[in-house]
């Protein structure tokens, strides 16, 4: 245990003034491509939106229709990755599924007694039992894997 009191208020927000200049630069560069190349994956339809509000402010006196063959076109290569990927996954969950159901799971271990796990930890069974009665503890592995059990709360040794 540190010793630092807890943090508040849960949860920490990291902050641009915690953070070093090189990264907050680094965001905003990473948010701002990201924009743009969103921009231009998008140009034909708000190419098409700029002259649908041209055409209501009346600055435009008509407007080329839609033409979904075109749309189909630039979508092509879109709809191949997503197939592909779908393909994959697909493909990858049947080879998991067919790994469990051809693997045998191996059996549950048997219990350890009280006493066997105690002297396992290096600890008494008493001390086993108790730990086993408290809701939540802090459990300290020393040095050569002895362990001890704590309940939070105010610094413990």
């Amino acid at each position: 245990m540190s010793g630092l009191p807890p943090i508040t208020p849960w949860p920490p927000l990291i902050t641009a003034a915690a953070q070093p200049r090189w990264m907050v630069w680094r965001d905003w560069l990473l948010t701002l491509s990201m924009w743009l190349l969103l921009a231009l994956l998008c140009r034909h339809a708000l190419l098409t939106l700029s002259a649908e509000i041209l055409l209501l402010l009346g600055l435009r006196d008509e407007i080329p229709p839609l033409d979904f063959r075109e749309h189909w076109r630039r979508m092509q290569p879109y709809w191949v990755a997503v197939g592909l990927l779908m393909l994959w996954l697909i493909l990858w969950g049947s080879v998991w599924v067919l790994r469990r159901r051809l693997t045998r799971p191996a059996p549950m271990p048997r219990p350890l007694d009280t006493a066997t796990e105690a002297l396992r930890h290096e600890a008494s069974a008493e001390a086993l039992l108790t730990w086993r009665e408290l809701p939540v503890a802090i459990v300290h592995v020393e040095h050569g894997g002895r362990m001890r059990a704590v309940p939070p709360g105010p610094e413990r040794d």
